[in-house]
Order: C-alpha cells, then sequence, then structure tokens
C-alpha cells in the first residue's frame, strides 16, 4: 500500500469514498501524501477498542481494523487521483484559494518567505545593537527561545551578507554610508 509513493509532486482533490458530500485535499511531496491543510483528518477515525483487550489483544485489533478500513480507503483517495492527476489537481484548485496554498519548494532550498527574513534582521538588530537577551527578544517577538535564538543567527548572517554586498559595489562600508547620508544636513529641497 505505497502507491501515494507513484503519484507526482502536486496537490490534489479528491470524493471522500466515506462520504461523498465532502471533498478531501491533499498535498503530495517527495512520495508523502499530507492532509490540506495540516493537521487535518479526512480519513474515517478507529472506533474505541474494546476494554475487555490486553494490550497485545487491542493492538492487533487496531492493526485489523486500518487493514480493513483505513488502507482501503486512502487507497480509494490514491486511485481516484491518479485516474485522473488534471481533474484531481483542478479539484483542489477549485476549494482553496490560491494565497492559502501550500508552497511548493525549489528542490534542494528550502522556502524562506519575506516575513521571516524581517523577523530575523529584527531579531538581530534587538539583540546586538539594543542589548536585549535572547530570552528578551523571545518575550518581545512572542516567539519560543530557540526559535528567537535561530533568528537572531540568520538575521547576523542576513546583515552581513548584505553589508559585504554594499561594500563590493561602492567600495564603502554600510555604516560609512549611513554615516554620510544623516551626517549631512539637507538642503533647501530636503536632499541631503
Amino acid at each position: 500500500m505505497n502507491k501515494d509513493l507513484e503519484l507526482p509532486d502536486g496537490t490534489y482533490g479528491a470524493i471522500s469514498p466515506s462520504d461523498s458530500d465532502t471533498m478531501t485535499l491533499w498535498w503530495v511531496h517527495r512520495g508523502k501524501m499530507k492532509t490540506w491543510p495540516p493537521k487535518q483528518r479526512w480519513a474515517p477515525y478507529p472506533p474505541q477498542a474494546p476494554q475487555h483487550l490486553t494490550y497485545a489483544e487491542r493492538r492487533a485489533w487496531r492493526n485489523s481494523w486500518y487493514g480493513m478500513t483505513y488502507w482501503p480507503w486512502k487507497q480509494a483517495v490514491i486511485d481516484a487521483i491518479a485516474a485522473d492527476l488534471e481533474a484531481a489537481a483542478a479539484r483542489f484548485d477549485e476549494h482553496v484559494p490560491a494565497d492559502e496554498r501550500p508552497v511548493i519548494p525549489v528542490p534542494g532550498r528550502k522556502p524562506k518567505p519575506d516575513k521571516v527574513r524581517a523577523d530575523e534582521i529584527q531579531a538581530a538588530f534587538m539583540h546586538d545593537h539594543r542589548g536585549m537577551s535572547v530570552d528578551a527578544v523571545a518575550d518581545e517577538m512572542k516567539i519560543p527561545r530557540t526559535t528567537a535564538w535561530r533568528r537572531i543567527q540568520n538575521g547576523r548572517l542576513l546583515l552581513t551578507k548584505v553589508s559585504d554586498a554594499i561594500e563590493r559595489i561602492s567600495g564603502k562600508s554600510a555604516l560609512s554610508i549611513a554615516a554620510d547620508h544623516f551626517s549631512s544636513a539637507p538642503d533647501r529641497d530636503g536632499a541631503r
């Protein structure tokens, strides 16, 4: 039951085999079939196991339920998608607005939304120039401490890359350009 590995990467919609009124949405990436939106469960839930069963019996009962109910259900979804990939992709597009669709990663590169980059620069600035501790940055940005630390590190790297690029292009450091800009008095037209 690994036919989902044969589906090409993409986003798909398929009618639920157990409820013809429900459209199930899927994102296939690197051979793994994931529900959309994330953490949505389209498949049927397993019923409560009978209370009188031992641990081994309960495990066997659960495996039996998955074998008789869940895996055939999922295989039916996969078969419906594989039968007409273009129609399944169109069904997904019909049910999910463009701005809510998953970001399809570029092979070999992790996607980095602009907001994360701005947050990384902000975190590095707060830590390095305002003297805030990692904990204070985490509190201010309302993120976990480890995320704050990671964003500070990434922000420092980004700021270094930008400063290096400015220096290569202009022959001056970013700090000296800023100092020149802000230390000169504006003329009558407001230009510096």
